[in-house]
C-alpha cells in the first residue's frame, strides 16, 4: 500500500511565525484524543479544523468560513491538518504536539521533533533547545545560603525569649548572666547549623552521584554525555542495566523491558514495543503501565535494547510531575515545635505577670533594685538550657541513625518519626529487596536439588535428596556433570540469559530481569556461568 499523501498547508502568515503541522490519527481512534471528527465513509475528506487562526480557511471575500475542496483520504487513516503557533519557549517541544507521543506513530514523533535517527541533533541545535527547555534535572527545594541557614537557626521563637532575657540582663548590668545567655544562644545555633549544613552537602553529593550518563547520537557520532545535557529530539540508545535518562518515545525495540517500580510501585517488569497505542480504555488516558511505547525517566532497563527519541526532560517528565507535587507541600511544624512555642509563650507571659506583681508590691516605683529583682525573676522563669538539651538530644539521635544507614535532613523530623505508630509503605524495595534466588530445582525422573547461599553472592552449595523420596537423605554435589539433566538446565540458564552480576565494594548487584539474575547466580554457584 502506498504511503498516505499529506495535505498541502492552508496558509502561512507573512511574518513566518505561524506554521502548519500535519498529524496523522488512526481511523480507529475516532478522533477521541484530539476531539476531531472521523469521516463517515472511506474516500471522503474529513472536515478541516484549525486552531489559533484569525483568518478563514478558504479566504472568502465576505469573511465567512467555507468548506474546503474535498481531497481523497486513504481508508486506513484520517488526515488531519492542525495549525499551531510557533513557540519561543519550552512549549515549542511540549505543547505544540496536539496528540500525546504514545498516540501517534514513531515516524511522526521523529518528524515533529526534527530528529535524525542516523545523524542525531547538532551541538548548536541541542544548545538552542536547552536554552528553551532548560537542563534535564529535577528541581527540588532551593537550599539556603550558609549565612541565611545560620540566621534561621539563630532566631526562632524559643531563642527569641532568650534574646529578651539577654537584653534585660545587659540593661541592669548583669554581665555574667548576659554572657551565659549569649553562649547558650550561640551553642544552640551552631549545633543546628552544623547538622543542617552537613545534610545539605550530603544531598548535593548524592545528586551528583545519581546523575546518570546517556548514550546520545550527536553530530553523527555516538557520544556518552551527562543526562543533564539531553534535550527534546535527542536520539538515545538504551541497553540492559541502563537508567533511562529522560522520557522518550521508543522507535525500535529488541526484547525490551523496563522496571517501572519507581513510578508505579509494581515489582514486575513491563514489556515494551514501538507500536502506536490502538485504543484507550473506556476513553480514559492510558496509565503509565499501558504506555508500552514509552520509556520513563528514572526507570531501569531490565532487559533488551531500544532506540528512543526524547520527548520530555526535567520537570516535564512523569517523574518531574511527581517531584513537583511533592515540592508544593509546605514544610509544616512538628508537634514538638508547636509545644515548645506554646511553652515559651506561656513562660514569657508568666514572667511579665510576675514582673508586674513585683513592681506593684514596691508601690509602682521603678528604682534600680526593683528593676533588677524583676529582671532576675523573669530570667529565672526561662529554661535557658531547654533549647540546647533538645537540640543535643536530636543531634545524638541523628548520629545513631546515620550509623544505621539512615539519612536525616532536618532535626525536627526526628521527633516526628518518634511519634509514628503505623507505616503504610510499598512492599517492593521497602519490605522486600525485589530480588530473587533459586532455592530448589526439580528435575524430571531425578531427585530434588536444594541450593544454598546468601543473596546474590555467587557462593553456595547444592544438595540432592534421596532418589527414593527420602527427603532427609541429602548428599552434597561436588559437581553437576554426573547429572546430565541438571547440567543441561544450568547451561541453558546461563547461555539464554542477558543479565549480569556486578561486584562493588564487596556487594553483589544484579543487572537485568530479576528472574534472569537468579538463574545467573545459580549458574555461577555451579561454576558453569559465563564470564
Amino acid at each position: 500500500m502506498p504511503p498516505p499523501r499529506r495535505l498541502a498547508p492552508l496558509e502561512v502568515t507573512k511574518d513566518g511565525k505561524d506554521i502548519l503541522s500535519l498529524l496523522r490519527i488512526g481511523s480507529k481512534s475516532k478522533g477521541g484524543h484530539l476531539g476531531l471528527p472521523t469521516p463517515k465513509a472511506p474516500g471522503r475528506s474529513p472536515s478541516v479544523k484549525t486552531w489559533g487562526s484569525d483568518t478563514t480557511a478558504s479566504g472568502s471575500s465576505d469573511g465567512r468560513a467555507t468548506t474546503p475542496r474535498p481531497m481523497p483520504v486513504p481508508e486506513h487513516e484520517e488526515m488531519v491538518q492542525v495549525k499551531v503557533q510557533k513557540a519561543t519557549s519550552v512549549l515549542e517541544f511540549t505543547g505544540m504536539l496536539m496528540a500525546a507521543p504514545y498516540m501517534i506513530k514513531g515516524d511522526d514523533v521523529v518528524a515533529f521533533y526534527k530528529a535524525n535517527l542516523q545523524e542525531g541533533l547538532t551541538s548548536q541545535e541541542a544548545d538552542r533547545r536547552r536554552g528553551l527547555c532548560g537542563k534535564n534535572t529535577l528541581k527540588g527545594r532551593r537550599s539556603l545560603h550558609p549565612i541565611f541557614l545560620f540566621i534561621h537557626h539563630l532566631f526562632n521563637f524559643m531563642t527569641l525569649i532568650l534574646f529578651i532575657a539577654f537584653a534585660l540582663a545587659l540593661a541592669v548590668s548583669e554581665y555574667l548572666m548576659a554572657s551565659v545567655l549569649g553562649v547558650v544562644i550561640l551553642v544552640n545555633a551552631v549545633i543546628g547549623f552544623t547538622q543542617a549544613y552537613s545534610s545539605e552537602k550530603t544531598i548535593k553529593a548524592l545528586r551528583r552521584l545519581s546523575s546518570p550518563n546517556a548514550r546520545v547520537l550527536r553530530d553523527g557520532h555516538l557520544q556518552h554525555l551527562n543526562a543533564d545535557l539531553l534535550v527534546p529530539g535527542d536520539v538515545i540508545y538504551l541497553d540492559t542495566g541502563d537508567q533511562i535518562p529522560a522520557d522518550c518515545r521508543l522507535v525500535t525495540c529488541v526484547a525490551f523491558a523496563s522496571d517501572e517500580g519507581l513510578l508505579t510501585g509494581e515489582s514486575h517488569v513491563v514489556n515494551k514495543n514501538e507500536h502506536i497505542l490502538s485504543h484507550c480504555h473506556r476513553g480514559l488516558e492510558p496509565t503509565l503501565m499501558e504506555r508500552k511505547n514509552m520509556a520513563f525517566f528514572g526507570c531501569v532497563v531490565a532487559r533488551g535494547r531500544a532506540t528512543g527519541v526524547v520527548v520530555a526532560t526535567g520537570m516535564h517528565t512523569e517523574l518531574g510531575k511527581v517531584a513537583h507535587s511533592i515540592g508544593e507541600r509546605p514544610a509544616g511544624r512538628t508537634q514538638l515545635q508547636k509545644q515548645l512555642e506554646k511553652l515559651a509563650l506561656g513562660l514569657f507571659l508568666f514572667a511579665l505577670v510576675l514582673g508586674v506583681v513585683v513592681w506593684a508590691a514596691n508601690g509602682f516605683e521603678a528604682d534600680y533594685e526593683t528593676i533588677l529583682y524583676a529582671t532576675a525573676l523573669a530570667v529565672a522563669m526561662i529554661p535557658e538550657s531547654l533549647v540546647s538539651v533538645v537540640t543535643l538530644t536530636m543531634a545524638i539521635g541523628v548520629k545513631r541513625l546515620a550509623a544505621a544507614n539512615t539519612f536525616v535532613r532536618r532535626l525536627t523530623a526526628l521527633e516526628a518519626l518518634g511519634t509514628v505508630t503505623d507505616i503504610c509503605s510499598d512492599k517492593t524495595g521497602t519490605l522486600t529487596l525485589s530480588k530473587m534466588v533459586a532455592a530448589d530445582i526439580w528435575l524430571p525422573r531425578d531427585a530434588k536439588v536444594f541450593v544454598t547461599g546468601h543473596g546474590l553472592e555467587p557462593v553456595g552449595a547444592m544438595f540432592v535428596s534421596g532418589r527414593e523420596g527420602n527427603m532427609m537423605a541429602l548428599e552434597k554435589l561436588s559437581s553437576v556433570s554426573f547429572m546430565p539433566a541438571l547440567s543441561a538446565l544450568i547451561k541453558v540458564s546461563s547461555l539464554c540469559n542477558s543479565s549480569t552480576l556486578v561486584e562493588c565494594d564487596g556487594e553483589w548487584y544484579g543487572v537485568g530481569d530479576a528472574t534472569e539474575v537468579a538463574l545467573t547466580v545459580l549458574a555461577k554457584k555451579a561454576r558453569l556461568g559465563t564470564s
